[in-house]
C-alpha cells in the first residue's frame, strides 16, 4: 500500500467563466491504492456559462489523465517542445499531457500562469505502452537459455505485449509445452540450414541459421518496437536497419570463452568470429546477462566495450513456483538434472555417489547404500555426437563404479516427468563448474529440494551455503559428504527444502523476473520515443 498527492485539472465542455474554471477545476486530493488502477480521470460538470470575450478556444473539454503506475511513480521529465497549432483546448491539453510541457499550452495568460507551477509539481507517467515484441532463438529446445526465452516470452505477454518468437529449429516433441500452447506465436526458418558440416564449422552455421531468421524478420515482417535477441549477436546489425526498432541482447556468456583454441588452425578460424561477437553485442540498445558473475566476466573479456563505458545489466533468470506446488516427498534418491554434454561434468555425481559407499548411516535404521539411488535426467539430442558419445561413457563409468544398478538414466524428460523426478527426490546435485548462472538450481528450491553444487559461477548466487543447500569444491569427496550429510538425516533435507523456497519465491520467481523484464523493455522503447 502507498499513497500519492495527484492533482487533476478539468475544464469542462461548456465554458464558464475564467475564474469559475480555476477555481472549481483545480483539484488537490490524496489516493490511498492497494491495487491502482491504470488509469484515474475525474470529470467536474460545471453550468454553462458565456466563454470568455476572444476566447474560442474553450469550446473542447480539457480532461487529463494521471497514469499511476505502481513500479515507475518518478517525476516526468519536462519537454521544451511548445504546444501550438489551432485546435481546441482539449486537444491542446492531451498534447501538452503527452509531451509533459503544460507551461506552454496556449490558454488564457491567468490559465498559462496557473498551468506552468502545475506542470513542474504534477508526477506525470505514461501508462506503459503494449509493444510489439520478436525473441530471435537460434534452437528453441530444452535447455536453460530455452526456458529463460520461453519464460520471458510468457511474462511480456502477460504484461499486455504481443510477443513473437522466431527461430532456426523447433521440434515439438523434444521443447518446453508453452512454445505449443503458450500465449505468444513460433515462426521457424532456416530449419534446412545445416548444424555442422561434416562436424565441423558449428559457430559458422550457427551465425548462418540465425542470420537468415533475422532477414526473415526483416523483409516479411513488419517493424516491431524491440527485438529481443540471444546466444548470436551477429543479428543485431541487421535489426538495426530499420531505426525505429530497439535491440535487447541477452548474453547468457561470451561465446568465445565458450569455443575451443586449442590449435592454431581454430584460433585462426575463431578470430573474425570472436571479433564480430564483440563489435555486434555492442551495438545493441540494451545488454543483459544472467549473473553478477556473467558480468564479471563480460567486463573482462570484451575489454572495448567495457572501456566505452558499456556495462550490462543483471536479469536473474526465474522459475515458475506454482508448478512444484504438489506432494513433496523425499526417498533416498540423488538427482542430477543437466544435459549430457561434457562441460556438465556429470561423472562427477556418479563418482561421488559412489564414494558414499565408505559412509555409515542412511536415512531410517535398517537402511544402508543399496538403499540408495542415483537418477541422471536431462535434455538428450541424438542429432548431437557428444550427447550421444557422453551417455556412454556415463554408463560405463557407472559400472567402472560398480554402481551401474543403482544408477538410471532418463534422456529428455518431460516437464511433468522432471517435476515427478523433482518431487520424490532427496536432493539435487549440480555438478557444472564456473556455471554462468544454471536453472536447476532454482527448479530444485522451487520443488523444496536442496542443492549440492560447485563453489563457484552463478550457484555462489543463487545457493545460500548450508540454509538452502551446499556449496562445495568440485571434487567426489567434497560432495560426497554433502551427499551423506542429507542422506543420514532426511528432516534436514526437508528444513533446506523449505527454506529454499521461500528464498526462490522472494527472489528468483516469475513474477519477479517479468516485472524486471518488462521494465526494461519499456525504458528501452521510451529511450526510442525520446
Amino acid at each position: 500500500m502507498y499513497t500519492s498527492s495527484v492533482s487533476f485539472i478539468i475544464i469542462t465542455p461548456s465554458p464558464p467563466p475564467l475564474s469559475h474554471c480555476l477555481l472549481r477545476s483545480a483539484l488537490s486530493f490524496s489516493l490511498t491504492l492497494t491495487n491502482p488502477p491504470s488509469v484515474c480521470s475525474l470529470r467536474l460538470p460545471l453550468p454553462p456559462s458565456p466563454a470568455p470575450e476572444g476566447d474560442s478556444s474553450c469550446s473542447d473539454p480539457i480532461l487529463f489523465f494521471v497514469h499511476l503506475i505502481r513500479s515507475n511513480w518518478t517525476p516526468g521529465q519536462c519537454c521544451s517542445r511548445r504546444v501550438s497549432g489551432k485546435r481546441g483546448t482539449g486537444q491542446l491539453a492531451l498534447a501538452a499531457w503527452r509531451s509533459r510541457d503544460l507551461g506552454n499550452l496556449r490558454l488564457p495568460l491567468p490559465c498559462r500562469s496557473f498551468f506552468a507551477p502545475l506542470g513542474r509539481r504534477m508526477k506525470l507517467v505514461e501508462a506503459p505502452p503494449k509493444l510489439k515484441v520478436a525473441i530471435i532463438h537460434p534452437d528453441l529446445g530444452i535447455g536453460g537459455a530455452e526456458r529463460l526465452i520461453v519464460d520471458a516470452a510468457v511474462e511480456l505477454a502477460s504484461h499486455g505485449h504481443s510477443v513473437h518468437v522466431f527461430t532456426a529449429h523447433h521440434d515439438k516433441n523434444r521443447c518446453f509445452e508453452e512454445t505449443i500452447t503458450g500465449p505468444f506465436q513460433v515462426t521457424v526458418y532456416g530449419s534446412f540450414i545445416p548444424r555442422h558440416i561434416f562436424h565441423h564449422f558449428h559457430a559458422v552455421c550457427a551465425y548462418i541459421r540465425c542470420i537468415f531468421v533475422a532477414l526473415c524478420v526483416l523483409f516479411m515482417w513488419p517493424c516491431f518496437d524491440v527485438i529481443l535477441a540471444d546466444q548470436v549477436s551477429a543479428v543485431i546489425p541487421l535489426m538495426k536497419i530499420k531505426r525505429s526498432t530497439k535491440i535487447v541482447f541477452y548474453c547468457h556468456f561470451p561465446d568465445l570463452l565458450l569455443a575451443k583454441h586449442t590449435t592454431l588452425l581454430r584460433r585462426i578460424y575463431r578470430k573474425p568470429i570472436d571479433m564480430i561477437e564483440e563489435a555486434t553485442t555492442g551495438m545493441s540498445d540494451l545488454i543483459l546477462v544472467n549473473s553478477r558473475f556473467t558480468a564479471s566476466t563480460f567486463a573482462n573479456t570484451f575489454r572495448c566495450l567495457h572501456n566505452r563505458g558499456i556495462e550490462p545489466a543483471v536479469l536473474y533468470p526465474s522459475v515458475d513456483i506454482k508448478q512444484f506446488d504438489g506432494h513433496c516427498s523425499y526417498k533416498l534418491n540423488f538427482l542430477s538434472i543437466n544435459r549430457f554434454e561434457r562441460k556438465k561434468n556429470i561423472g562427477l555425481a556418479i563418482s561421488a555417489f559412489a564414494m558414499l559407499r565408505s559412509f555409515e548411516g542412511f536415512g531410517p535404521p535398517g537402511h544402508n547404500f543399496a538403499k540408495v539411488t542415483l537418477t541422471i535426467a536431462g535434455g538428450y539430442d541424438k542429432r548431437l555426437p557428444e550427447n550421444v558419445e557422453y551417455l556412454k561413457e556415463l554408463k560405463r563409468l557407472a559400472e567402472t563404479e560398480g554402481v551401474s544398478d543403482q544408477v538410471k538414466f532418463v534422456t529428455s524428460c518431460s516437464t511433468a516427468d522432471r517435476n515427478l523426478l523433482l518431487s520424490e527426490c532427496l536432493c539435487v546435485i549440480y555438478t557444472p563448474k564456473d556455471e554462468h548462472f544454471g536453472i536447476v538450481p532454482l527448479e530444485a528450491m522451487a520443488a523444496r529440494k536442496p542443492v549440492i553444487a560447485c563453489d563457484s559461477g552463478g550457484p555462489m548466487e543463487s545457493i545460500k551455503h548450508g540454509i538452502t543447500g551446499f556449496l562445495c569444491d568440485p571434487t567426489p569427496l567434497e560432495f560426497s559428504q554433502a551427499m551423506h550429510k542429507l542422506a543420514s538425516d532426511p528432516e534436514m533435507a526437508a528444513s533446506m527444502g523449505e527454506e529454499a523456497r521461500d528464498h526462490v519465491s522472494r527472489t528468483f520467481s516469475t513474477n519477479v523476473f517479468g516485472e524486471q523484464l518488462n521494465r526494461y523493455v519499456c525504458d528501452v522503447y521510451h529511450r526510442r520515443m525520446e
